[in-house]
């Protein structure tokens, strides 16, 4: 199947900025892949004021590609520049590429195929598998659908079980032109884009989440270069806007609902949020950053029911976030600080700590007082931490429970 020469098919688009290396290597690629697409295409590229040589990578390849780019003469932002890629793409349909990652052109043949066959379908939602470029290694699929699934038009209630069942993010889609206008492209902090664009053009017409992905996300592009990855930095601090956008969706279908159905349904977001913040807690334990920050993270779930299913054990959150408490947020002495403890009273609590071997301690003898700042710790189990004399108020007493105790 083919469409007329004068009518694009698909527009393929990919907002760029200061990414030259890995756009090159993504058109070379589509070079070679684009051949098996079996429809009329575009490729828009929306190079978001780059200083790098973007300009010359795109004009590289537009000779071997039916490149059309625009530029803008500064970063407006990535949420403005994807809505601007849209409002100019000429395609019957659309999907969105980012600079770094690869296409499977056969499943895009059959999803336009089934676009052609089904005017009533306004788009078809997909996971992805994420893909190591320089091992040539695919992994499974970032959710996993048994077969494909058609959410009729307006049946919202039918789209939110699914993606509460199945744990679907609604982000890698090829959608009809036409849905776009319907899609407010903005950052906000209180609904995720994914579950309100879903929501949207789901109002606008049916939605296919087939089975198979065509997209791959890849994990590592060159052997000599590894970057943050958008998407896992997302996860770490996002879901709270995860439950706004489901709030979203719920909105459009709960008026009819009956108190009882209201509450199945919101213990239903609640365990899809659960789950998000247990993931997301995982990768901040791992990296051990802002302990006092996944302390509180911790202490939610352990509110929400899933103490029991936190990465590690309770108590590794509370005496990491004892040692932040100590050390970077400083609320003992004004300017430089030492720490010291005495070497007949050795730490109990705080050598659990996972940073603890970076943080230098003195070890001090009975009766031995610095005269430069100090905060002194005792141990747990001994006397509460206090000042001995008023004399020394250059020194600071506290103990391993004052500390912990904080973080209760």
């Amino acid at each position: 199947m083919s469409s007329p020469a004068d009518v694009i098919t698909l527009s393929i688009c990919i907002p760029t900025y200061n990414r030259a290396r890995y756009l090159d290597q993504l058109l070379k690629t589509l070079v070679d892949d684009i051949p098996a697409l079996e429809f009329s295409y575009e490729i828009v590229i929306g190079d978001n004021g780059s200083t790098d040589h973007t300009p010359e990578v795109v004009a590289r390849h537009t000779g071997a590609l039916n490149i059309r780019a625009y530029r803008n003469p500064r970063n407006i932002g990535p949420y403005e520049n994807q809505r601007k890629i849209y409002q100019s793409a000429h395609g019957k349909y659309c999907l969105y590429l980012a600079d770094d990652d690869l296409l499977l052109m056969e499943q895009i043949n059959e999803n336009i195929r089934t676009l052609e066959n089904n005017p009533g379908v306004s788009a078809i939602y997909a996971p992805w598998v994420m893909y190591d470029r320089v091992r040539d290694e695919t992994s499974s699929a970032f959710y996993q659908l048994d077969q494909d699934y058609l959410i009729q038009q307006n049946d919202h209630a039918a789209m939110m079980a699914l993606l509460l069942t199945r744990h679907i993010f609604p982000e890698i889609y090829i959608a009809r032109r036409e849905c776009f206008p319907l899609l407010y492209f903005a950052y906000n902090d209180y609904a995720y884009w994914a579950f309100v664009h879903s929501a949207e053009i789901l109002s606008r017409g049916a939605i296919l989440f087939s089975a198979t992905p065509y997209y791959r996300v890849v994990t590592q592009y060159f052997d000599d270069h590894v970057r943050v990855q958008a998407g896992t930095e997302e996860v770490k601090v996002s879901w709270d806007r995860y439950r706004g956008g489901l709030e979203y969706l719920f909105n459009k279908f709960n008026s009819s609902l009956t108190p009882e159905q209201k509450t199945q349904w919101f213990d239903a977001i609640n365990q899809f949020i659960r789950i998000r913040m247990n993931v997301a807690l995982r990768i901040r334990t791992f990296e051990n950053t802002s302990p006092i920050d996944n302390y509180y993270v911790a202490n939610r779930l352990r509110g929400l029911g899933d103490g029991q299913d936190l990465p590690v054990h309770y108590d590794f959150y509370r005496v990491n976030a004892a040692l932040e408490y100590l050390n970077a947020l400083d609320p003992f002495v004004n300017g430089a600080t030492r720490f010291a403890y005495f070497r007949s009273r050795p730490l109990r609590i705080l050598p659990l700590a996972q940073k603890f071997g970076e943080l230098e301690f003195t070890a001090l003898e009975d009766g031995q007082l610095p005269t430069e700042p100090t905060v002194i710790v005792t141990p747990h189990g001994d006397e509460p931490g206090r000042p001995v004399s008023n004399c020394h108020d250059h020194l600071v007493f506290t103990s391993e429970l004052d500390l912990i105790s904080m973080f209760p």
